[in-house]
């Protein structure tokens, strides 16, 4: 079987809880314009250092969505199908997002979500039980990873670097 690529993308700078403004649900917390500006500039740079995925896998909270979209903006015209999941959430299960992840067909598929989830989510990916790194807002990690056997970090994505891979594209 060959090995799948996952990306793995947090979320953008969000509305802090307490802010005016600010939903009282977590799960419909936003964006805000810096977030959306840097997000989209960070998505930008994903996709030219690592290729557009075929599938978007998001969680469904509002600013895990809003990041998938322009992570798929930034895909251009590729063909790129989008999908949720509960299993995505901030404190959702790994071993759960493991197997739903095996299961889908697609070779290069980007995981939209947020902290710790992601970063225990990219341990699990490394067959690691606790996470060695952790993704900064609109931050990536690209793992080549095998179903059912560790994987290998192919590379650590600062929010940063990716808007300065977008800026000079």
């Amino acid at each position: 079987m060959d090995p799948k690529h996952i990306l793995l993308f947090r979320h953008g700078i969000a509305i802090e809880r307490g802010e005016p403004g600010c939903p009282r649900e977590d799960a419909e917390r936003h964006l805000t314009e810096r977030g959306l500006e840097r997000t989209r500039q960070a998505a930008r740079g994903l996709v030219l250092a690592s290729g557009a995925p075929g599938l978007i896998l998001s969680s469904p909270y509002l600013r895990a969505r809003q990041t998938a979209d322009l992570l798929r903006e930034a895909c251009g015209e590729a063909e790129v199908e989008q999908l949720e999941s509960a299993h995505l959430e901030p404190f959702g299960s790994i071993p759960q997002s493991l197997t739903l992840i095996a299961e889908l067909e697609c070779r290069i598929i980007a995981v939209v979500g947020h902290a710790p989830h992601l970063d225990l989510l990219l341990a699990g990916l490394l067959g690691r039980a606790d996470p060695a790194w952790r993704l900064k807002k609109a931050g990536a990690a690209q793992v080549e990873w095998h179903p059912g056997g560790p994987g290998h970090l192919l590379a650590l994505h600062p929010p940063r670097v990716l808007r300065h891979l977008a800026a000079n594209a």
